[in-house]
């Protein structure tokens, strides 16, 4: 039976001891730091991958990632038009609230801070900026994407004419 050397950091094998006729000695003993290599139980119970097995998994988990990430952006990006849409039709109802006590629309341009002028108003979409050109007869409030969306626009008119354009998903009517 072979044998390995402790404390060898490669673990060599050392001559066969059984097989070396100078050493078939009586009496003949290994030395003390040499001890049988159990090749049986090596086999029998292997430890770790190969490297084979960790490049098939590799692949596998990229594959499904590329599979994912695009449906998960489209499903996030869906989720921020909806919101966006809400802080628009939010937005009219306070033009609407002001025109039930004023008996007219207020008067805004692109130019005025919404948040400011509306202190019931707040949007929940960071990813969409909103401005509104109101008169005294009527609005259209204009929600414009950032980003990757940035052609996306949500338009909605005094008369509840909502219109959604230039986004990757969800054009149409609100």
């Amino acid at each position: 039976m072979p044998f390995v050397f402790k404390g060898d950091p490669i673990n060599t094998v050392a001559k066969d001891h059984h097989n070396d006729r100078s050493d078939k000695r009586a009496g003949f003993v290994p030395p003390a730091f040499a001890q049988p290599i159990k090749y049986e139980t090596h086999m029998k119970n292997p430890q770790g991958f190969t490297l084979i097995e960790l490049l098939v998994g590799i692949a596998i988990v990229a594959i499904l990632a590329a599979i994912a990430v695009p449906s998960y952006s489209n499903f996030v990006f869906s989720g921020e038009l909806k919101t966006a849409q809400s802080d628009t039709k939010a937005l009219a109802l306070q033009f609407e609230n002001r025109y039930q006590r004023a008996l007219a629309y207020p008067t805004v341009t692109t130019s005025t801070n919404l948040s400011q002028f509306f202190s019931g108003w707040a949007p929940a979409s960071k990813k969409f900026t909103y401005s509104a050109v109101g008169t005294s007869t009527g609005y259209t409030i204009t929600s414009t994407g950032s980003g990757a969306e940035s052609a996306c626009k949500i338009v909605l008119k005094e008369d509840g004419t909502c219109t959604v354009t230039g986004c990757s998903k969800g054009n149409g009517s609100c």
